[in-house]
């Protein structure tokens, strides 16, 4: 490895020396540096490196420099002469430094990534930055990885030159592959189009949050977008659901339950202690917040408690045609749709029909016309019992839930059935 890289004419003790570019040069070997100014007068020492988040390889923004009177000051990159293991230069005097200002899209290497956990994307698995590596990125000195190997830890305790250890292999991170776990900087959110979380699978996702504790898992969550930290919490369990809830501010969490299914967000609130709970519905919409207190009231093992709010339901007088546009706009809103379900502007059920059924029927055709008139439908306190032996006896993939007066409140999914009697399955 070349320890120094190159912006101008080096200097040293008033002359010039010859400066290979480098490779690679390490936080490690940078952090404690002298920095020297164009005289050649110590200035301070090196702190930290703030960079721009916002970049997929972001450059060097400014030196944070600690100085013998123990206070700091902050200087742009552009100052910035030669830097080398152990030394900085700069193009100024140290009585004409300007002061740089950090803003919220910048972070401070040491303080807010290295020895903290990191999320590779690509290795799908939580690590932790053991060094950062910086080199030349179209002619700036920039982050290019982060060194997750044992090497990182002996580099910063000089003892990555011993013989023996040239059979290790450093394990570095992409920098536009990683995510932070966590970070000191709250207000911080790391940009959408170097965020390589927005592409995982949900799941895979969820298998990284569990390798976190659950304080740390609630901070990676609030880094995604509520309808993907949603996604990913409905892959959970029940326990490290609520746990990570808890840990969430509640309008975070308001703004995620509001994504998740409304029986599920309902499951989450009824284990939650209560304040918390009382302080997340404070925060929710009010049709959702309405549609998940309903689901509160019934008991976690019935119909009422185990049904979905979500279902696609038609008016009676609506064709073929309208019916199948108003599916193409709902795809989205409902995630599973098995049966179409015909009901009256006060929401009593009327009729059913099956998405075959609809296929087949010509496009003018109403719905009181093709559907079956008597639905099959389950009372909000039938056992889970109960209903799966409707669900059994009727073949059906999901069945209605509705009260004496055939109001409709929504649906019990075979899969939400099978999860009760097989948990472990």
């Amino acid at each position: 490895m070349v320890s120094a890289w190159r912006l101008h004419n080096a200097r040293s003790n008033g002359g010039y020396f010859y400066v290979r570019e480098i490779h690679m040069l390490y936080l490690s070997s940078l952090l404690g540096a002298r920095i020297l100014d164009n005289a050649n007068v110590q200035v301070g020492t090196l702190k930290d490196v703030a960079v721009p988040i916002t970049e997929a390889y972001p450059k060097v923004a400014a030196l944070v420099i600690s100085q013998k009177n123990r206070t700091e000051t902050i200087v742009p990159a552009d100052l910035i002469e030669l830097v080398g293991k152990g030394i900085v230069t700069l193009k100024k005097s140290c009585a004409t430094l300007p002061f740089f200002h950090l803003g919220p899209e910048h972070i401070l290497l040491r303080k807010s990534v290295l020895d903290r956990q990191i999320v590779d994307c690509e290795g799908l698995k939580v690590v932790r930055a053991n060094d950062i590596a910086l080199g030349k990125v179209q002619g700036d000195l920039s982050v290019i990885s982060i060194d997750v190997s044992i090497l990182g830890i002996l580099r910063r305790l000089n003892l990555d030159g011993l013989p023996f250890l040239n059979r290790i292999k450093e394990d570095l991170v992409p920098w536009n592959e990683m995510s932070l776990v966590d970070s000191t900087m709250p207000e911080l959110k790391l940009h959408e189009q170097k965020n390589q979380l927005q592409k995982l699978h949900p799941a895979d996702i969820a298998n990284i949050v569990e390798e976190l504790n659950a304080k740390r898992g609630a901070a990676f969550l609030s880094q995604l977008e509520p309808e993907i930290a949603a996604d990913v919490i409905e892959e959970m369990d029940e326990d490290d659901q609520v746990a990570l809830i808890e840990h969430l501010d509640a309008e975070q969490a308001g703004d995620i339950l509001e994504d998740m299914s409304p029986d599920q967000a309902a499951d989450i609130l009824d284990e939650l202690s209560d304040d918390k709970a009382q302080e997340i519905i404070a925060e929710l919409e009010p049709e959702e917040g309405e549609k998940i207190l309903e689901l509160i009231t019934y008991d976690a093992k019935e119909a009422g408690g185990l049904m979905t709010t979500e279902f696609f339901s038609v008016r009676p007088d609506w064709n073929v045609r309208e019916v199948k546009n108003a599916l193409k706009g709902s795809k989205d809103d409902i995630p599973t749709i098995t049966y179409i379900y015909v009901t009256e502007e006060d929401g009593t059920l009327k009729g059913v029909l099956s998405l075959r059924r609809l296929s087949t029927s010509e496009d003018q055709k109403k719905m009181k016309e093709i559907m079956s008139k008597k639905p099959f439908f389950v009372s909000p306190t039938a056992s889970i019992k109960q209903i799966a032996g409707f669900l059994t006896k009727y073949d059906l993939f999901s069945v209605a839930v509705a009260r004496e007066d055939r109001k409709m409140l929504g649906i019990v999914m075979v899969d939400d059935i099978m999860r009760e009697l097989f948990p472990e399955a």
